[in-house]
């Protein structure tokens, strides 16, 4: 027995498999799921996701459907697997079981390709190979990707070894084994790119490793394995690479990534230096996380302890100084295979060591490639695992060499077996349950599931709006002992409409915006037009979702009671903690209608649609038809809780007024301006130290400098007729109202008095101030090294029944502009959070002015806190001046609500709902008329508007393109159609870019060609050598 015990550790191989499997076993915790960050649960519905990743261009799932801009359909290789041996698995152990698999993988591929690099000529070959396995096993940048881990780190830290090792082996000898081994780990290594940075990441050392090889002998095969490549990966690579060239700039403004971006780069950069790269730590080392009870830690609290051992710091060091003398070794043999990974090595360590002599010098010019900069701003993630291949293969060299310098001519001695294992000594907290982050280990509760198998009895196509929904971030945490981007969709067919999803989608960014405005300013009529608007079926309420910052913020008694109050809203049934609600009054997903009015002008971002709320549902006006009803606001959002807001309007200032200006389309010349009525509080000023003085105010209209009106005095029920202007530039003159419900910071002493503080990061490197007056303007300056610098200002007089204009002076010296927050007092949510202007050249006396809208909240409450942060990450110091911040009432309701009407034909509503639908997948609609109508109607589809829609009338001699394609609601697309233009009464909504995924899957069909192509000419060669 002890024979054999030691038989089978002589194989490397079983050595690798008893230290995985020791892994495991030692970080699965029984009635778990490992759940939590970004997760992928293909298992908690095989037949949903697996349809899903079969069409995967258009997510219908998420939100209000969307372009997907993940490799989603490349996920459809792993869900297969998952899908074979869940008869064998729980449920509860299958993601468990797949990242332990990767993690066995990897450092099994590592091995092959370390001992294939080996020359057979030394003795202790195997043993080198074990060496650099074990250090890609053991090492801080493996259990950096794992601690939270994801699908697509986990794929690609198993098979990029695997992939070097196929490639390399094929470039160098040819052959079709090697041939069809190369695309068969291609294949197998596919659901990375659900992340398609770590597709670049292989392209680009496939073509390092290319370059070398790059000579007419070697020429036919890179070609093939390119080829190749392509092939496998077009189905998920054309719908990613459309996206890229249709709506990236979607994914870069979204909220979320604008106000994060930064951040993470230099989190990254932070981490940027020699010592750090060399041993290995990230950005993830100084990421904190909010405990279970409510506190910040660091993610990785338990390893900065354990390394704080200064013997443990020493072993780090000689990792990487073996991978150097192994690197050194590699290049003295001229015609050792290993050379070949060091261009991989060094770009790699430049890209990483973005922070250090010489090597930031590479690093810059890398990112002034066109969009490099943009896809590997976060380096860490997305070349570690390449990094940590190249070194462990250096170790793996490295030891080997010292071994033998050593100890000559010997199988195996004392130094190799240190050497081989020292690895394993340094990560010790792996086999104490610190690989994954224990708020990753979820206990979810059988409710859930309960509520998966209710909605497998609801059609596909009702739209979900979960709450509590309190923050942009996407980020949700949960009782349970869950954080992270949710995992509800997986189980449920039906689109969710969850904040996970809004760095991909305009349209369910905004939606987020109107509901959150809705819901804390406790108007339930907005609340019911919201969710009419955007075609919500069923309201999902969960008692489980948690705020760690503070419990107010979820408003959860006050949503619950807009819900209960509601008259369209009736509570359908309650799965534990989670209560279930329908909306009566929702329209379908498909619905027809006349011709709708236009309303103009369009807008990316917006609290509140007064178009839909004033008329129903509107088409987006492009000024192409006369025959509708044109409505224009002026001022239709006036919105500032995002910076990329493309406003239709200016505002400037004088001494007494604010001034909204706005330009006019032409073609309102002569037509009616509707003034909304006002209310007496709108203009009144009341005086701060007597509340019985005020004062009437009055509002001025202008165009083209001419008065129109003065509003305040009186009431304009018919509107007014507009005459024939020039240019039609429209002025609203706000009078600055002061007094009691206003605030001016260099009234209330607040510059000199209000101290910032130190927040947030509990250590700073350098947090200070000072109070400066310059051209007779008092400001501060704060300036932060590697520390957050907070400062609030109180106003706790302002009503929220008023709608205010803030006015914030700020410049940004260096490094980050100025973070400002205003935080509701009421619920103690941030309602307003923006990063103030940046730029890089200024004068000294170069003030930026932001103005900041903040709308009528509920009635009753009142005071905000203005929170400004001075942010600085790492060794870059910021340094801002704050100088004088006002706020003024201002009458947003009234300005909201200002509008030119232009009136079209009248027209008769005619029925238009006898007709049948069926939705067979995502990307299809077939509608059928039982009656066709003779005039033209708008045709409604309840999914985000996009171009790659299209509308075609079927009949016997085949189908054809009808319609005019508009956008409807300002997120849904619509299409006006000539009852004439099509008699076989049949209609057909088709999302084309699907296409490009089923291309990519008929070119699999062309694998089997190549193959044998290649086989036959292999032969034939094979036959030319023999004679």
């Amino acid at each position: 027995m002890l024979n054999r015990l030691l038989n089978f550790f002589k194989k490397p191989q079983m050595i690798i498999l008893a230290l995985a499997v020791a892994v495991a076993w030692t970080n699965y915790r029984p009635g778990t799921v490992l759940s939590g960050w970004d997760n992928l649960h293909p298992e908690f519905g095989f037949d949903i996701n697996l349809k899903r990743s079969l069409f995967a261009v258009w997510q219908e799932y998420q939100g209000l459907g969307l372009l997907g801009g993940m490799g989603h359909a490349a996920d459809l290789i792993r869900q297969i697997f998952l899908y074979l041996i869940s008869p064998f698995i729980p449920v509860q152990f299958i993601r468990y079981f797949f990242h332990f698999l990767m993690l066995f993988v990897g450092p099994l591929g590592l091995y092959h390709f370390l001992f294939y690099l080996i020359p057979s000529r030394h003795v202790m070959r195997k043993w080198g190979a074990l060496a650099g396995a074990l250090y890609y096993l053991f090492n801080l940048a493996t259990v950096q990707m794992f601690n939270v881990p994801f699908e697509p780190y986990s794929v690609h830290y198993a098979f990029l070894p695997w992939l070097l090792y196929s490639t390399v082996r094929f470039f160098r000898q040819g052959g079709f084994k090697n041939f069809l081994g190369v695309a068969l780990i291609n294949f197998l290594a596919v659901p990375q790119s659900y992340i398609g940075t770590f597709f670049l990441v292989y392209c680009l050392s496939l073509s390092l490793l290319a370059v070398q090889f790059f000579n007419r002998k070697y020429l036919r095969r890179i070609i093939v394995l390119f080829l190749t490549v392509f092939i496998v990966n077009a189905f998920w690579l054309l719908p990613n690479i459309y996206f890229i060239v249709r709506k990236i700039e979607v994914n870069t403004q979204a909220k979320i990534n604008r106000m994060s971006t930064e951040d993470m780069f230099l989190r990254n950069k932070k981490f940027g230096d020699l010592e750090n790269v060399l041993l290995l730590r990230g950005f993830w080392f100084d990421n904190t996380e909010i405990n279970t009870s409510g506190g910040l830690e660091y993610q990785l609290q338990d390893w900065l302890d354990y390394l704080k051992d200064p013997r443990l710091q020493t072993v780090g060091f000689i990792f990487p100084l073996l991978a150097i003398i192994g690197c050194y070794y590699a290049y003295s043999e001229k015609k050792g295979k290993s050379r070949l990974l060091l261009p991989l090595v060094v770009f790699s360590f430049s890209i990483l060591a973005n922070d250090a002599p010489f090597f930031s010098y590479l690093a810059g010019i890398f990112n002034k490639i066109p969009l490099f900069s943009q896809v590997f701003r976060f380096p860490f993630t997305k070349l570690s695992i390449l990094h940590i291949t190249g070194l462990a293969v250096f170790y793996g060299i490295g030891s080997l060499w010292l071994s033998e310098k050593v100890l000559p001519f010997r199988k195996i001695n004392l130094l190799m077996i240190l050497l081989i294992f020292l690895p394993v000594f340094y990560c010790l907290p792996v086999f104490s349950g610190r690989l994954f982050y224990y708020k990753v280990r979820a206990e979810i509760p059988r409710e859930y599931f309960d509520l998966f198998n209710y909605f497998k009895k609801v059609p596909s196509t009702d739209r979900i709006a979960n709450f509590p929904q309190y923050t942009f971030w996407g980020w949700t945490f949960y009782r349970f002992n869950y954080s992270g981007s949710g995992f509800i969709w997986y189980g449920l067919e039906q689109p969710v409409m969850d904040r996970a999803f809004d760095v991909w989608s305009r349209e369910d960014e905004n939606y987020f915006h109107e509901i959150s405005y809705a819901i804390y300013s406790r108007n339930l009529y907005l609340f019911e037009q919201t969710l009419q608007k955007y075609k919500i079926k069923w309201v999902l309420f969960d008692g489980n979702v948690i705020s760690f910052s503070n419990s107010r913020e979820l408003y959860r008694d006050r949503l619950q009671t807009l819900i209960s109050s509601s008259a369209i809203i009736r509570k359908d049934r309650t799965f534990g903690r989670i209560s279930l609600y329908r909306v009566e009054t929702t329209e379908e997903n498909i619905r027809l209608t006349d011709i709708l009015p236009g309303v103009s002008p369009d807008y990316i971002s917006g609290n509140l649609d007064m178009a839909y709320l004033e008329s129903g549902d509107y088409k987006s006006d492009d000024g192409k038809r006369i025959d509708a009803d044109r409505i224009h606001y002026p001022f239709r959002s006036l919105f500032s809780d995002t910076s990329n807001v493309r406003h239709e309007f200016t505002i400037t200032e004088t001494e007494e007024d604010y001034i909204f200006t706005s330009v006019i389309p032409g073609e309102f010349r002569n037509q009616e301006l509707r003034i909304p009525p006002t209310d007496a509080s709108d203009f009144l000023e009341i005086d701060s130290r007597d509340l019985s003085k005020t004062t009437a105010k009055n509002s001025d209209i202008y165009l083209d400098s001419q008065i129109l009106a003065s509003v305040g005095d009186k009431d304009f029920n018919n509107g007014i007729v507009l005459p024939d202007f020039e240019r039609g530039i429209l002025e609203v003159k706000i009078p600055k109202i002061k007094g009691y419900y206003s605030f001016d910071s260099y009234l209330t002493d607040s510059i000199s008095s209000v101290n910032p503080f130190t927040c947030e990061k509990p250590d700073p490197e350098l947090n200070i101030y000072e109070r400066i007056i310059e051209f007779d303007k008092p400001f501060l300056r704060m300036t932060s090294r590697d520390g957050i610098y907070c400062l609030n200002y109180e106003t706790d007089r302002l009503s929220h029944q008023l709608g205010y204009l803030v006015r914030v002076e700020s410049r940004n010296i260096s490094g980050k502009s100025l973070y400002f927050g205003i935080i509701n007092n009421n619920s103690k949510r941030s309602d307003l959070e923006v990063m103030l202007p940046r730029k890089d050249k200024l004068i000294p006396s170069d003030f930026d002015v932001s103005y900041l809208i903040i709308p009528p909240m509920e009635n009753y409450a009142l005071g905000y806190l203005f929170n400004i942060r001075n942010i600085s990450i790492g060794r870059q110091e910021t340094a801002n001046d704050i100088g004088r911040i006002t706020v003024n009432p201002i009458p947003y309701n009234f300005l909201s609500e200002l509008k030119l009407v232009k009136p079209g034909q009248k027209r008769t509503t005619i029925p238009l709902n006898d007709i049948t639908v069926v939705h067979p997948h995502p990307d299809k609609y077939l509608i059928e008329f039982n009656e066709i109508p003779d005039d033209t109607f708008t045709l409604i589809l309840a999914q985000s508007f996009d171009d790659g829609w299209k509308l075609y009338a079927r009949d016997q001699n085949g189908k054809k393109e009808v319609g005019r394609h508009l956008k409807v609601n300002n997120w849904e697309n619509g299409w006006e159609i000539d009852g004439r233009d099509f008699d076989g009464g049949k209609l057909e909504i088709l999302y084309r870019p699907q296409n490009l995924e089923k291309v990519g899957m008929y070119l699999w069909l062309v694998l089997p060609l190549i193959f044998l192509l290649y086989y036959l000419k292999n032969r034939r060669e094979s036959s030319v050598h023999k004679r």
